[in-house]
């Protein structure tokens, strides 16, 4: 963050991007380590902090997020990547379109994180990502009632066809790498 020129003061960003500004560099660098990774989409890109941080590694980024005011941050930090409101803004995805798809913080809103994960694996060639918060009660984040238990994204995963996934504890998050092909860690 000392090298970005962010529109504000970081502590007036949301408690969840503060907390992922805290560990942004190191997360970044589990999700394509060990694989030659030329593309990623970011689902769920927020302010950009996370499709910064994969485009200053080389990566061409794609990125979606709902939010107006968030798309527009991003856009202002990382005006060549393509950053829309909706898989539809930049269809056509096809499959296998990405190397990794990168998840920060999404997959405890869905209604069937399989289902999800199933869909993500259509359009990852090499590794799903998901940044989620760790199962236990804190200040910052969601309530503990919208956290994914530990096994939650395992069992997900399997339902969705995906054999291999290897959980990083962090801080206070905890990174999944979900492998969608043979590679191996």
């Amino acid at each position: 963050m000392n090298e970005r020129t962010y529109s504000g003061d970081i502590a007036q960003l949301r408690r969840p991007e503060r907390m992922a500004v805290l560990e942004v560099s190191r997360v970044a660098e589990l999700c394509i380590k060990g694989m030659n990774a030329a593309s990623i989409l970011d689902a769920g890109s927020g302010s950009g902090i996370f499709l910064e941080a994969f485009s200053s590694r080389g990566l061409f980024c794609a990125g979606i997020d709902f939010n107006p005011a968030m798309l527009r941050a991003a856009r202002g930090f990382l005006p060549l990547a393509r950053v829309a409101a909706s898989l539809a803004d930049q269809m056509p995805f096809r499959d296998k379109s990405f190397d990794i798809v990168f998840m920060a913080h999404l997959l405890h809103e869905v209604d069937d994180p399989a289902i999800t994960l199933a869909e993500c694996r259509r359009i990852a060639k090499k590794r799903i990502a998901v940044l989620e918060w760790q199962y236990r009660q804190e200040e910052i984040g969601p309530p503990l009632l919208h956290r994914l238990r530990p096994d939650d994204v395992g069992n997900a995963a399997q339902k969705a066809g995906l054999q291999r996934v290897k959980p990083f504890v962090l801080k206070t998050l905890i990174l999944y790498l979900i492998e969608t092909s043979q590679h191996s860690y």
